[in-house]
């Protein structure tokens, strides 16, 4: 995606966000993200009961699911 892509991309996230907030209580507001986080710990969930996986690999799996729900960590930089 190119950089103007990028930036539209999240000036327009936060602007939706901002109408979300105003027009959804913050009930109806969290109807929607709680159904999101159980499913990300549901994929979390799944990458632990794998025995096969190492721990670091279980690390590098669970990272990648934060990153496909847009959530940021700055503990994974393995370089």
């Amino acid at each position: 995606m190119a950089v103007s892509e990028e930036l539209a991309a999240h000036a327009l996230g936060d602007f939706a966000l901002n109408l979300v907030r105003d027009i959804y209580t913050s009930d109806q507001f969290a109807f929607i993200t709680d159904g999101l986080a159980v499913r990300a710990l549901q994929e979390i969930q799944d990458v632990l009961d794998k025995e096969e996986l190492t721990d670091f690999e279980c690390i590098d799996k669970i990272v990648g699911i934060f990153y496909r729900y847009n959530l940021n960590t700055s503990r994974h930089d393995f370089g």
